[in-house]
């Protein structure tokens, strides 16, 4: 009841936050993408000029179908686009205590669930900011939840198809709920996969049939932003090596590929119960490595660090709120979060800088803390494979020396 309450708790303040505040430049592209929903439709919007790309998945032309509705009925557009956002938190929160509460203590797992939910990156970002980030962070581990957990295969494919076309990073995890699903059988995995195709017919394949070339370059083909303030790409480019950082983005799709094969390379090593660590170390992987970035990207990997590791879990989401706290309060003009009514994003400051290397590192720690465990299981799993053999082989000695030794006590002696 206390995380049910806290998350409640926490809902009412991003609620708040997303109905009296005007937010980040992002909501007055929101506005644009709205009006031209209207224009075009949710189809058509794809290839039309805005001040900022249009480079969502089909959902988001949906979504904003509804948003318009909202603003008719005399709702707000700045509360309308981060309201989903502020609900999604809650759905993870629950999700993220029932997964560590298989492993952890009540107290640990709810004290993470409730960091999780009250996190400052969490409470700026999906109330103030405005994006849709922590909604398909919310559908992918939801998916995970009813595939590993509720055997619900076929709701779990609709949900992380759901999460995917919200954005794409998700298609990340696809490989691990895929390997997840045929464990539990083939007809679960067949059932998994009928979720997904499911959403890729009824959102997918209309824009791809009626604008599919302005949607591939809009949306598969997006490099992010030009302005790069993040992890391994950053880092290289603030030590003097900008080529490395062109190369890097020239080459994002790698990212991708590691962050789906990491935690399947690491299934010999998983333990039925650590299943989840293998979903968010696919979401943490995906923001270690990749080279684009937006604040809102922070936020990929904050449950997932959880499910990863509720020690270093906890390390990654103090030092991303503490980077979180001071680049909007930059971008507000000054102040604390509750004097905060307008952002416009610039470029960090140097102490930004190394406030984001180090959120980067602790998350690079959190994903060391997901390989290390992971080998050193396999090395305790081989040594203790080792110590069954010889101790079959010692017993199979010492059975023979007994059969040998009773066969001489029985054999007749010599006359």
């Amino acid at each position: 009841m206390a995380v049910i309450a806290a998350a409640v708790a926490a809902t009412a303040v991003k609620l708040y936050l997303a109905a009296t505040t005007s937010g980040t430049n992002d909501i007055v592209y929101w506005t644009q993408f709205a009006a031209g929903v209207r224009e075009f439709g949710p189809i058509g919007i794809y290839g039309e000029a805005f001040e900022a790309p249009y480079n969502h998945p089909p959902l988001a032309g949906w979504f904003l179908e509804l948003v318009n509705l909202g603003q008719r009925a005399g709702l707000g557009l700045p509360l309308l686009i981060r309201a989903p956002a502020c609900l999604a938190d809650a759905m993870t929160c629950w999700l993220v205590f029932r997964l560590l509460n298989e492993r952890s203590s009540t107290l640990g797992a709810g004290a993470a669930a409730v960091g999780l939910v009250w996190s400052p990156a969490l409470l700026v970002i999906s109330g103030f900011h405005g994006n849709t980030d922590p909604v398909f962070v919310a559908l992918t581990v939801a998916s995970f939840f009813l595939l590993a957990r509720r055997g619900r295969s076929l709701a779990s494919g609709v949900c992380l198809g759901l999460a995917v076309s919200i954005k794409l990073v998700p298609v990340v995890a696809v490989p691990w709920m895929m390997l997840l699903a045929y464990r539990r059988g083939a007809a679960a995995l067949v059932r998994f996969a009928i979720g997904g195709a499911l959403v890729f017919a009824l959102l997918w394949v209309p824009v791809l049939v009626l604008n599919g070339g302005p949607f591939l370059e809009s949306v598969v083909g997006y490099r992010g932003i030009w302005l790069r303030e993040w992890g391994l790409a950053e880092l290289v480019e603030q030590a003097g090596y900008p080529r490395l950082d062109v190369w890097l983005n020239a080459h994002g799709s790698w990212v991708v590929a590691a962050a789906a094969m990491v935690p399947l390379a690491l299934t010999p090593l998983r333990r039925p119960h650590e299943e989840a660590v293998g979903l968010g170390m696919t979401l943490v992987t995906m923001l270690v490595f990749t080279p684009a970035f937006g604040m809102q990207y922070l936020t990929w990997a904050l449950a997932a660090a959880y499910l990863v590791s509720i020690r270093t879990g906890w390390t990654y989401n103090v030092a991303a709120s503490l980077l979180v706290l001071s680049v909007y309060s930059l971008w507000s003009g000054g102040g604390p979060p509750w004097r905060w009514e307008q952002a416009w994003a610039v470029p960090f400051t140097l102490g930004q800088h190394m406030l984001m290397a180090v959120a980067w590192a602790c998350l690079l720690l959190n994903w060391l803390d997901g390989i290390y465990p992971a080998t050193n299981q396999s090395r305790r799993a081989q040594g203790d494979h080792c110590d069954e053999h010889q101790r079959n082989a010692s017993g199979h000695r010492h059975r023979g020396l007994q059969r040998r030794e009773h066969a001489g006590q029985n054999a007749r002696p010599d006359t």
